[in-house]
């Protein structure tokens, strides 16, 4: 594990994922691939598609064989290791970028005002599956950090303070274009009221007197 920041905390993790299962991920989701869009966009239109360019497949535990499902299991657990976080067994994201495609600058978090989709992105998780030649870095320009993509690295963040769960606006990010060769990843978003039961409650300032 590499600390990178304590306020906001931003970690990499190392060689986390074996050859055989990068090659195994590429098997399953290639034929499944198609143009990644951004939340909330009902109809992809033009404009929306140009923040985001770059193809994308979710894998699910449930489909697919049983190697299949074995393989994302494991991911999960490593995760799960990794964060010592609650992570559902659901779905993560397979993303493929090609010459140029990035991510504009964007907040993981909704900041939701509706409470019946109260539950907002706690923290997040990128796993790099191959070297990128240049280009293709996650960069936050807040806190000066930028990480280039190597084959097996992880990024972990938080989009939310762990202790007053108000929202890290210094988690904003962005996904450089890829200048030589593609970016593939997977990404996953770990979710604020699964972790009921794994992080303290509110903290409030202690007031001196």
């Amino acid at each position: 594990m590499e600390l990178l920041s304590e306020d906001p905390y931003m970690v990499v993790f190392h060689d986390v994922i074996y050859q055989s299962e990068i090659e195994h991920l590429s098997r399953i989701s290639e034929p499944l691939l198609r143009r990644a869009g951004v939340v909330n966009d009902d109809e992809l239109d033009d404009v929306l598609l140009k923040f985001r360019t770059a193809n994308g497949a979710f894998l699910f535990m449930d489909e697919g064989s049983t190697k299949d499902a074995q393989l994302v299991g494991r991911i999960f657990q490593r995760m799960k290791d990794m964060s010592d976080l609650q992570i559902k067994d659901d779905a993560f994201e397979y993303l493929k970028y090609d010459f140029g495609g990035h991510y504009v600058l964007h907040e993981d978090y909704f900041n939701y005002t509706d409470e019946e989709y109260a539950d907002d992105r706690f923290a997040t998780f990128i796993i790099y599956l191959n070297d990128v030649t240049r280009g293709g870095a996650t960069v936050f320009p807040h806190v000066e950090i930028a990480v280039h993509p190597e084959r097996g690295k992880v990024i972990h963040w938080y989009n939310m303070n762990p202790n007053s769960l108000d929202y890290e606006v210094r988690s904003y990010h962005g996904a450089c274009p890829v200048l030589i060769g593609q970016k593939i990843a997977l990404a996953y978003w770990i979710h604020e009221q699964d972790q009921m039961f794994v992080k303290p409650c509110l903290q409030r300032p202690l007031h001196r007197t």
